[in-house]
């Protein structure tokens, strides 16, 4: 019975510990992917391309960004370029496909998948800290061999979701969701599956994102070019 009792307290003791340093846990993340370096970075240009699973097609992806909060996504589709963009106060866009060039506003629910390249950048770990969000240490789980530590983030509409951090690394590499609309519900991963440096900081080179399981869309940023003169009239409706 002693021995079964000092391996419960043993056991007990371990997950106090991890829960005591979240911050610690989260910090060591942040400080791995060197988010100091990429708030350096005022201009990105990532030329990449978006696999679309159901369709079997890859479509070239030019996205140009200017913190704080400008963006400006160009798509190549059957010879057009369409174009989605935020200018720091309005999200418009063309899209000939449609059969007209016209430049039109976008509702202001467009404006977060728009900035959603954002969120890709700076992955979930870096809203820690960030008033209406709290962290919260769950454990291990083993994925293909790799060990991962596991936190619940609960965001400012109070939806969770489970961040996994590689043990080794301390690199940031999936986080998983659930979606509910009407009767369903939908299990959401953006996992990101590859990553490259840029100026010393680790962003995302593979994001996959899976619903269900299964693999939907795979977004890959190809190339990174860093620092450049981006004129606020790049993001503007003309």
């Amino acid at each position: 019975m002693k021995k079964y009792l000092l391996l419960f307290f043993l056991f007990a003791s371990a997950n106090l510990l991890y829960s005591q340093n979240i911050d610690e846990i989260m910090k060591n993340a942040i400080k791995a992917m060197n988010k100091e370096a990429l708030d350096k970075i005022e201009t990105f240009v990532i030329h990449g391309s978006q696999f679309i699973a159901e369709q079997g097609e890859q479509i070239p992806i030019v996205y140009k960004i200017k913190r704080p909060d400008k963006v400006r996504i160009e798509i190549e589709y059957m010879g057009n370029t369409i174009i989605q963009a935020y200018d720091g106060k309005k999200a418009w866009m063309v899209n000939p496909l449609t059969g007209s060039k016209e430049k039109r506003n976008l509702p202001d629910a467009a404006k977060d998948q728009i900035l959603q390249i954002f969120d890709f950048l700076n992955s979930p770990i870096t809203k820690y800290g960030e008033e209406g969000y709290s962290f919260k240490y769950l454990g291990k789980e083993t994925i293909d061999d790799k060990n991962y530590i596991t936190v619940e983030m609960k965001d400012k509409d109070n939806d969770i979701s489970t961040i996994y951090i590689d043990e080794i690394t301390n690199w940031f590499y999936k986080l998983a969701t659930e979606v509910k609309k009407d009767d369903e519900t939908n299990a959401i991963e953006y996992v990101f599956e590859e990553k490259t440096k840029v100026s010393g900081a680790i962003v995302p080179s593979v994001i996959e994102l899976k619903i269900n399981g299964n693999t939907v869309m795979v977004f890959n940023f190809d190339e990174y070019e860093i620092g450049g003169v981006l004129e606020d009239k790049v993001f503007e409706k003309p």
